[in-house]
C-alpha cells in the first residue's frame, strides 16, 4: 500500500507511535539545507501540505519563504486540475492550499485545467 505524506505523518507517527507536533517541525528535509526551511523546494511544500492538513500549524516565520507561493506551483496546479500530479497527494495539495490566499485562484486553475483538456480534444 502506498501512503501520502500526510498519511504517513497522521497514521504512523504523530496518533499511532505518541510523536509530538514538536517533533514533526523539528524534523528536517530541506533540498537547500540551510539552517531554517526553504519552503520552496518540493521536499518543503510537501512537509507544508501533510503538516497544514493535519492541524499542526507552523506559521510563516517557519520558512524563508511561504511554500504556496513557490514559483513552480503553478505549472503543478495544472496538471492536478488536469488530470494527475502526484496521485494521491493531488487533493491534499488542493485542501492545503484552501487554506491560504492562494485558494482565491483555485477556480482559474480549475477553469484552465478543462480550457487544455478541451483543446485537446478538439485537436485529435
Amino acid at each position: 500500500m502506498r501512503f501520502s505524506d500526510i498519511q504517513l505523518i497522521s497514521q504512523r507517527f504523530h496518533t499511532s507511535k505518541g510523536g509530538s507536533d514538536e517533533e514533526l517541525l523539528q524534523s528536517y528535509s530541506c533540498y537547500e539545507g540551510e539552517e531554517k526551511h526553504c519552503g520552496h523546494c518540493k521536499a518543503c511544500f510537501r512537509k507544508w501540505v501533510a503538516l497544514e492538513n493535519n492541524g499542526i500549524i507552523t506559521g510563516v516565520e517557519y520558512w524563508q519563504k511561504v511554500p504556496w507561493e513557490a514559483s513552480w506551483l503553478d505549472e503543478v496546479l495544472l496538471q492536478i486540475f488536469n488530470g494527475g500530479y502526484r496521485g494521491l497527494e493531488d487533493k491534499d495539495i488542493a485542501n492545503a492550499l484552501e487554506k491560504t490566499p492562494k485558494y482565491l485562484l483555485l477556480d482559474q486553475y480549475r477553469e484552465q485545467a478543462n480550457h487544455i483538456l478541451r483543446m485537446k480534444e478538439f485537436s485529435t
